[in-house]
């Protein structure tokens, strides 16, 4: 796998985990405010725990993409 084709794909990474991150830290921010207003937060926790589960499988699918690009890069 050449070197800027490796770079894109991490690059796609970078992007989804800005993305989600973005969402993630929005949603728990919106569930800490309608906790302290009182009002019912479960659907903006759901969605901040989902946001947070995403983003690390994310964040994992990266390690390992990194870690198999370079592992077949010292094979070549």
């Amino acid at each position: 796998m050449d070197a800027r084709r490796r770079r894109q794909g991490v690059d796609t990474y970078d992007l989804g985990l800005g993305f989600f991150g973005f969402f993630a830290v929005a949603f728990f921010a919106v569930s800490l405010f309608l906790q302290v207003t009182g009002r019912d937060p479960i659907w903006a926790s759901l969605a901040a725990i989902v946001s947070f589960a995403i983003l690390g499988a994310v964040w994992l699918f990266r390690r390992r993409y990194i870690a198999r690009s370079t592992r077949s890069e010292d094979e070549a």
